[in-house]
C-alpha cells in the first residue's frame, strides 16, 4: 500500500503503538534503540517537508528511548535535509522551533 505524502494518521498511529509498546517494561528491552532508530529514520526519508515529520505526535517522545549514540546518528540523520530545500518548506503557521524543542534534555 501506498501512504500518501500528506497523510500522517496512519504513520502517527504506528507510532503512537510502538510508543505503547515501548512504554511497557518488555518494550525496554536492550538493543532494541538500533531498531528504533531504523525505524524513526522511515517518516524522514518518505515525508518531503521534513517539519511535518516533526509534527508527528508520537515521533519526538520515542526519542527518549533511544541510547546516546543512536540519538545522535537520527539527530544528523534529520538534520541532512535542511541541506536540500525541497525538505524545508516554509508555513506560515508553523514555528521552526519546534524543529529543536525534542532534541533538548
Amino acid at each position: 500500500a501506498v501512504v500518501s505524502t500528506q497523510s500522517t494518521g496512519y504513520v502517527n498511529q504506528v507510532l503512537q503503538n510502538t510508543l505503547n509498546i515501548f512504554q511497557t517494561e518488555e518494550g525496554r528491552a536492550k538493543g532494541c534503540s538500533n531498531e528504533l532508530g531504523k525505524l524513526l529514520r522511515v517518516p524522514v526519508d518518505h515525508y518531503q517537508d521534513i517539519l511535518t515529520v516533526l509534527e508527528l505526535d508520537a515521533y519526538p517522545k520515542l526519542f527518549s528511548f533511544l541510547d546516546l549514540n543512536t540519538r545522535k546518528d537520527l539527530c544528523v540523520y534529520i538534520a541532512e535535509p535542511f541541506h536540500r530545500p525541497q525538505h524545508l518548506q516554509p508555513h506560515p503557521h508553523r514555528r521552526t522551533a519546534s524543529v529543536y524543542s525534542f532534541w533538548l534534555p
